[in-house]
């Protein structure tokens, strides 16, 4: 194999995995910052859960009212016993936090993602203000982060592609160029 090939194949995998490593931090970067997006959105969601406090919610035996937070969220107030009793309209009746997590969520804020309903979402929960013992769970699906990343996997993999197949024929023309002397000494 001539040398400038080699020179070549050299650059274009060098110029390969600097690309790989700029793309893993651009898409971890952007995938924080999404998530980061999410949880404050989440945390808007907990700050206004107690409007889904059945009336009576003190005794914790009303019925929960169906309403509908703004956006795509999905809200659950669970009281000291771990029962729902206040939920938005389109959030399951089963908990969408395991025990564990509940229990950190009554002394202090935490985020986590799980999956519900066979889809991933981002849940923050956190003790409800002014109820001792309540929690309130915020959920938000992650299909559109989802598709964001795959969207951004998928157009990094292509540009990379392209950029590797130009920084090598430019390689190769560079070594050429830079070799054509020698060539002609050899000659």
């Amino acid at each position: 194999m001539p040398i400038r090939l080699r020179l070549a194949a050299a650059f274009a995998v060098i110029a390969a995995a600097v690309f790989a490593l700029g793309s893993w931090a651009f898409a971890s970067g952007l995938s924080s910052a999404q998530l980061r997006l999410i949880d404050s959105q989440l945390t808007v969601q907990l700050t206004q859960a107690a409007r889904y406090l059945p009336s009576g919610s003190a005794t914790g035996r009303a019925t929960a009212p169906y309403l509908s937070p703004s956006g795509d969220y999905v809200i659950q107030l669970v009281d000291p016993g771990g029962h729902i009793r206040g939920r938005s309209q389109d959030a399951r009746a089963a908990p969408l936090i395991t025990a564990g997590q509940l229990a950190q969520a009554r002394h202090g804020r935490i985020s986590v993602t799980n999956t519900a309903d066979e889809e991933g979402t981002r849940i923050a929960a956190a003790p409800l203000d002014g109820h001792p013992g309540w929690v309130a769970v915020a959920g938000e699906s992650l299909e559109t982060y989802d598709s964001t990343q795959s969207q951004v996997t998928r157009e990094l993999a292509a540009g990379g592609a392209a950029f590797v197949a130009v920084a090598g024929l430019g390689a190769c023309g560079l070594a050429r160029a830079a070799l054509s002397p020698v060539e002609r000494l050899r000659r």
